[in-house]
């Protein structure tokens, strides 16, 4: 094997290194709690604190209900009692005052009926918002277990391509390997160009047929004059 197509497999190695890692990085980076996930569970979360703000209201209501019919018993006690002791302007504020308790009782259930509608809206929505949070763990469950059969065939195939790296490194002139080096940081990982019907891959320029053939034939490295990329021409 040509020391250029050492250099040239390299390559294709380190590309294939460099595109696994990317994607051992994205899964990396997926695996936990996603955020929809977390959108669900806080969205449940206010709606349990939602639901819990207005079961209170409602018992607020309607204790508040029946303390103004306790006291409204206890006027109407007061004034349909026979007792001749009452005048008539005691009487009158009884009354006066058995009146206002009904307008008050009369609101408070208008306020608790409303509060019992709003709780029936508010237990329903919260139902919804378990189902969705139940859907939602049951789908980031099963992309979890399939990101973690991504990370470990990644990391499989990783691993095996840096034993073959380590083999072609090995194979490489050491001399050689330093200029690929090089030339792959400031070539966007991309330091060997294969050369087809006389074109580089590397820049996509034609080349004269004396450059080709010298770098078919030059045991060392030969460059291309437009893109500086060591040529790598296969037989």
């Amino acid at each position: 094997m040509r020391k250029v197509e050492i250099l040239y497999r390299l390559q294709v190695v380190d590309l294939d290194l460099e595109e696994k890692g990317c994607r051992l990085q994205d899964v990396e980076a997926r695996l936990g709690e996603s955020p929809e996930l977390l959108a669900a569970r806080e969205a449940c979360r206010a709606g349990e604190a939602a639901r819990q703000r207005g079961e209170a209201e409602l018992r607020e209501h309607e204790f508040l209900v029946a303390r103004v019919e306790g006291k409204l018993k206890e006027v109407n006690a007061v004034l349909y009692k026979s007792n001749p002791k009452q005048t008539t302007k005691e009487l009158s504020n009884l009354q006066k005052e058995a009146d206002l308790l009904l307008q008050q009782r009369g609101k408070a259930e208008d306020l608790a009926l409303a509060d019992m509608d709003s709780v029936e809206a508010l237990q329903a929505d919260l139902r919804r918002l378990r189902q969705e949070l139940s859907e939602a763990e049951v789908a980031w469950r099963q992309e979890q277990q399939d990101l973690t059969a991504q990370r470990e065939t990644l990391l499989g195939e990783k691993a095996e391509l840096e034993r073959t790296r380590s083999e072609l490194a090995g194979l490489a002139d050491p001399a050689q390997l330093v200029v690929y080096e090089g030339l792959r940081r400031q070539k966007g990982g991309r330091a060997v160009a294969r050369v087809e019907q006389s074109l580089c891959t590397g820049c996509r320029i034609s080349m004269a047929l004396q450059q080709v053939q010298r770098a078919r034939g030059n045991p060392g490295l030969t460059f291309c004059s437009s893109c500086g990329r060591i040529l790598y021409v296969p037989h």
